[in-house]
């Protein structure tokens, strides 16, 4: 089979930009992934393979291709008695290996063709899940800066007016929210066909469930400062996030990669050893045809020769009289 590796392209993201902005550096959106150079046109036909089992880890690949079919038959030139049969078979024969290696063309075009696809999404995927991520920080920080002021000016808690009547106290502080830094491996899914195909991260999330509402809406001082320590703590898990869904998005396009080939492989494989063996069983067969007293045997040759009787045996002579 013809040796195709398949070239694999950066993906890369921009990093975050540690812009001052109400005390918490904003992101920067990341740009968008850089097209690999146009390949030459190619006259293989398209036939966009398809996958199953979702999980990068469990995925299989079928190539599309329509399956070669060797339509010669060794047989039926051995025991044929027509030359007009026989001058049609070879010259059928003369165009088969040239059929075969389009087949092959098909397998290994659209195989790359696939993978490409899926780099490009995969590409797409991990810059807009990091322009989510800096929109949703970026909307967050205006609506803490706009509020800074409000919470500010929130009245102090009221002392108790009468004795024994209970002050009035504000909750405490929450504390900041658990987080692990996600490292190691986390395998990706891949859904749709090969043709429109949808990469997904299994990183955790790092904005969480804080939304920019939170800000607006919240009415005392420990709950404000409890959001805002949030914030503060997002641009690193932001990083964090984005390095774990880029150093696996890598990982799991180089398995998706395997995948192909080896699907590609076993359709390949087991065609490539039947074409073998049945055009060396017709090239034979044509071969034997071109001997001596075939019906394909160049003019000069002839038939070969009939056998010759054997010399008929002189009478016997008489006996004389004696």
């Amino acid at each position: 089979m013809k040796t195709t590796l398949i070239a694999t392209a950066a993906i890369g993201l921009v990093a975050a930009i540690g812009v001052q902005f109400g005390g918490v550096p904003a992101f920067a959106q990341a740009a968008a992934p850089v097209a690999a150079p146009a390949p030459a046109a190619s006259t293989v036909p398209v036939y966009a393979g398809n996958f199953s089992g979702a999980k990068v880890d469990a995925l299989t690949y079928t190539p599309s291709c329509p399956t070669f079919k060797f339509d010669m038959d060794a047989a039926a030139i051995q025991e044929s008695t027509s030359r007009a049969y026989v001058e049609g078979e070879k010259r059928r024969f003369d165009a088969v290996r040239e059929k075969w290696d389009a087949y092959e063309d098909c397998l290994i075009e659209n195989a790359r063709r696939d993978i490409d696809v899926i780099r490009i999404n995969l590409g797409e995927y991990l810059s807009a899940a990091a322009n989510e991520e800096a929109k949703a920080f970026n909307a967050m920080n205006t609506a803490a800066t706009g509020n800074i002021e409000r919470i500010g000016k929130l009245p102090a808690p009221k002392a108790p007016k009468k004795k024994g009547e209970v002050a009035a106290v504000e909750a405490p502080q929450a504390a900041l929210s658990a987080w692990t830094e996600p490292k190691g491996r986390f395998v990706g899914t891949l859904t749709g066909s090969a043709a429109q195909p949808q990469y997904t991260s299994s990183c955790p999330s790092a904005i969480g469930t804080l939304t920019a509402e939170a800000f607006v809406s919240s009415n005392t001082r420990n709950g404000f400062n409890a959001l805002l320590d949030e914030l503060r703590a997002m641009p690193d898990r932001i990083n964090q996030v984005r390095t774990c869904r880029q150093e696996n998005g890598q990982e799991d396009y180089e398995v998706i990669q395997k995948v192909v080939q080896d699907g590609v492989n076993v359709v390949f494989q087991p065609s490539k050893v039947a074409f073998e063996k049945e055009f060396a069983a017709v090239r034979f067969q044509l071969n034997e045809h071109q001997k001596p007293g075939g019906l394909l045997a160049p003019p000069e040759m002839g038939r070969a020769p009939a056998k010759k009787a054997p010399p008929a045996k002189a009478p016997a002579g008489k006996a004389k009289k004696k």
